[in-house]
């Protein structure tokens, strides 16, 4: 059976960016739910839409709620939207589909927030199938998301409100039609504790999320899915499925280079390859040949190119392996790449994310260097010492939202590892499973410093994760750069 992190997180989960469109089927629901995220999302700057599917007519006169749920609004300094659907009638046929789907459309949200369909009440259930309905209509490419109002539900980010526990209830207090028809605040509190069942000491309240993979997907199957991973192992056996991630454009020769070393791998266990060719010319010959030799080779031609980054968060979203693994064009596996990998997790079944040494040659196949360094947290915060190819990482990362930063033109492979690192420990083998050429369009590569500055582009990534880093992070990175100084390093 899957271990427990599998199913749900055991790390507090990082906020989505961006603008906000939160569903509540009836007025104190967004509260109740997710009052917690929302009053975070209020003081990160995120702008914030309310859609209340029901003015709760039946649980008191409706004008009153209306006026209770604006209260709350202004408190999160928030827009309120009253789509007055009859108390316990919500419905998701044709008209209804339409209206959300235009609202959807008007407001143009980051992210999207339903209850989830695990919910008792059928006015909750209703508008997770509503709402799921119509941003598929609408072409919503953002972030989506179900959350828990009266139960507890599937969920793969917890996010920690301990902060934000009182004025969570102060909010909630504003709904004073509802106070005395059941015990809000106490079964509120209890659901947030015992959120925190999975998450560190420290963590006193918590709201549970999950984010879907893929927007397109029908609810139902969704969810069947994900109680067939908590009832059934799907590993019969020690071998996983590895997807192997390339993304490339205009370079046949070294992509055919870049797929032999994955057809020559000593892996006995399905290999699900993963081709985005980002606005080259097509690929397909050079694909044809190898298409027989995996369990999968999946490709998608971008019509433009879409950029280094776009590109990896395309191929994870179209992975399925239980493991990834990036391999950028030019660069190669050795046969025993993904072997030394799946070694390690079968001696250690708790290992999430893995790299081993890549050997660094020039042009001519001459080697230059060796990358082979121990897993430190505080180095990888300060300098980027893992290529991108040597890292094997599980899946639950894409599936909790983890993305590469569409921001950054350079060493978007770092801050992805940086936010892994964050969530799990990196294991380490110094056996060199691959090689490294220096002949692409990496920030490491030394050509590149004519096309491109690599302080200004280093500097970026740091100055982003300076917002967001621990005192206790910064204080590692700094210790090791003292004993890099001691030590006579850079």
């Amino acid at each position: 059976m899957h271990p427990e992190n599998i199913l749900i997180p055991f790390q507090p989960s990082e906020l989505p960016e961006g603008s906000w469109m939160v569903f509540a089927p009836h007025p104190d629901d967004e509260v109740i739910g997710m009052g917690g995220a929302l009053l975070k999302a209020q003081a990160a700057g995120c702008q914030i839409t309310l859609v209340f599917m029901t003015s709760g007519d039946q649980g008191g006169v409706s004008t009153e709620r209306e006026a209770e749920a604006s209260a709350v609004a202004t408190k999160l300094g928030a827009e309120a939207v009253f789509m007055r659907f009859p108390d316990r009638g919500v419905k998701a046929g044709d008209e209804a589909q339409a209206q959300v789907k235009a609202l959807i459309q008007k407001t143009s949200p980051d992210c999207i927030f339903f209850p989830s369909p695990q919910e008792y009440h059928p006015d909750h259930r209703m508008t997770a199938a509503l709402v799921f309905a119509a941003q598929k209509l609408a072409g919503f490419s953002g972030q989506l998301y179900h959350y828990d109002i009266s139960r507890q539900s599937e969920a793969n980010h917890l996010v920690d409100i301990s902060s934000q526990s009182a004025a969570k209830a102060e909010l909630l207090n504003l709904y004073t039609s509802q106070l005395g028809q059941n015990n809000y605040v106490a079964v509120m509190e209890a659901l947030n504790i015992a959120r925190t069942y999975t998450l560190p000491k420290g963590v006193e309240r918590a709201e549970a999320f999950y984010l879907y993979g893929s927007h397109q997907n029908d609810l139902l199957g969704t969810l069947k899915e994900r109680a067939f991973q908590c009832l059934n192992d799907p590993l019969p056996s020690d071998s996983p499925t590895i997807s192997v991630l390339i993304r490339t454009k205009d370079r046949h020769d070294l992509l055919r280079r870049a797929l032999k070393s994955v057809q020559q791998q000593k892996y006995s266990g399905s290999i699900d390859v993963v081709v985005i060719n980002d606005g080259g010319e097509t690929v397909e010959e050079v694909l044809a040949e190898f298409r027989k030799h995996f369990w999968r080779l999946h490709s998608i031609d971008l019509p433009e190119s879409r950029g280094r980054a776009a590109a990896a968060n395309l191929a994870m979203s179209q992975s399925r392996g239980m493991f990834l693994n990036f391999l950028d064009d030019d660069d190669e596996l050795h046969p025993n790449h993904l072997a030394v990998f799946i070694a390690q997790w079968r001696r250690h079944r708790e290992t999430e994310v893995f790299y081993s040494g890549v050997r660094v040659v020039d042009k001519d196949g001459k080697k230059i260097n060796v990358y082979k360094e121990s897993y430190d947290r505080g180095r990888l915060l300060y300098l980027n010492y893992l290529p991108i190819h040597a890292v094997t990482f599980h899946r639950r990362f894409v599936e909790t939202g983890h993305r590469f930063d569409e921001s950054l033109e350079f060493f978007e492979d770092w801050d992805f590892w940086i936010q892994l690192s964050r969530q799990t420990k990196f294991y380490f083998s110094k056996e060199v499973t691959a090689t490294y050429h220096m002949i692409g369009s990496s920030a490491a590569s030394s050509h590149m410093t004519a096309t491109m500055d690599p302080v200004y582009h280093l500097n970026k990534v740091r100055q982003k994760w300076m917002q967001k880093c621990t005192p206790n992070e910064w204080n590692a990175s700094l210790n090791w750069i003292r004993q890099e100084a001691r030590n006579g390093g850079e």
